[in-house]
């Protein structure tokens, strides 16, 4: 009988096809796995991160309350457009349109002095103003103390551009531009406050800021504002209970929220913001030219970030998203966006 001669695997053949073998049990797990909703087995919910953290997906419109605000522009109309467009709040070409919808902007006074486009700055706000609101938002256009400053006279910051963008004689004309009967007098006086209350952010917006005597008298700060403001424009002597308005702890003075010691800071920061009932103090005033800062766990925002070609700091916004969910405060930068 004839035998079939045994035939030798070689061991490279072995291993190539379990190799082969296991290749495809792996693809074959792989491809399962990929149709397998294990969350759905397990009856797992995850949490929405993309309502904490700023993930490519979130987008502006995912919040139905968007507060911006920016601080002192000192007559600089380029570096506020270019920072206003990068935030998505105007457009960056002619004629430089609202394109915020709904949302409210907040600006924080000195629109004057130290640059040349100051009359430009405030028709372009008004027009803004107009603007938001026919798309259901609002600009919030708030005293600096440089605007009672020129409306007193005082023209110390005064740039000459400014100046020669009246027709001749500049001086006159200017004076009775800032006078009760100019314009840009009778802008302060009827579309121009002292303070600014966000009810629905929690926030608190205002030039330099609320000493804390001062902390208990914000329900009468926009009207003795009003009532220097027009006093200046007349030349007239302020009455003594006057005064203090106008004083270094005054309203439009104030510097302790960025200069004073962390902890008395915060300790004026937390009784303020209780009288006030809100989450935080919003001012410009005092320079920050490395950006906008916050202190004492966001109960006090420092928005004037001296974005104007006289001081040549960053060029910033502070904007506020809230939902159902969660409030976002950051600093829009044209590079980035910074949570505060």
């Amino acid at each position: 009988m004839s035998r079939i001669p045994e035939i030798r695997r070689s061991p490279l053949v072995s291993l190539f096809r379990t190799l082969t073998f296991g290749i495809t049990i792996a693809l074959f797990i792989r491809y399962a796995l990929a149709k397998l909703d294990i969350n759905k087995v397990l009856n797992i919910k995850q949490p929405d991160l993309n309502i904490y953290f700023d993930l490519p997906n979130r987008t502006i419109g995912d919040f139905p309350v968007r507060v911006y605000a920016i601080g002192d522009i000192h007559g600089d109309f380029n570096n506020a457009l270019d920072i206003l467009s990068a935030a998505g709040v105007v457009s960056p070409v002619y004629p430089f349109e609202w394109t915020a919808g709904n949302a409210t902007l907040v600006q924080t006074g000195d629109v004057v002095d130290r640059g040349p486009d100051t009359r430009f700055l405030f028709k372009w706000f008004d027009e803004l103003s107009t603007q938001a609101e026919q798309q259901g938002g609002r600009i919030v256009r708030l005293l600096g103390n440089h605007e009672f400053m020129n409306a007193k006279g005082d023209w110390r910051y005064v740039h000459y551009g400014d100046l020669v963008s009246y027709p001749e004689p500049y001086i006159e004309n200017r004076k009775y531009d800032w006078g009760p009967e100019g314009e840009i007098g009778d802008l302060l006086i009827t579309k121009y406050n002292v303070t600014f209350k966000d009810e629905t952010s929690r926030s608190h917006f205002m030039h330099a800021g609320l000493s804390p005597e001062w902390g208990l008298k914000e329900d009468f700060v926009n009207s003795m504002g009003h009532e220097v403001l027009e006093m200046f424009m007349k030349a007239e002597e302020l009455p003594d209970e006057l005064k203090g308005f106008w004083g270094i702890k005054g309203p439009m003075w104030y510097r302790g929220y960025a200069q004073l010691p962390m902890e008395i800071a915060c300790e004026v920061a937390s009784n303020v913001t209780k009288a006030l009932n809100v989450d935080r103090l919003v001012m410009g005033h005092t320079p920050q030219f490395s950006g906008i800062r916050s202190r004492c766990n966001g109960q006090i925002v420092l928005i004037d970030t001296g974005l104007s070609t006289a001081y040549s700091g960053e060029r910033a916004v502070l904007r506020i998203l809230q939902n159902e969910r969660t409030n976002i405060v950051e600093a829009v930068y044209r590079d980035r966006v910074v949570k505060l």
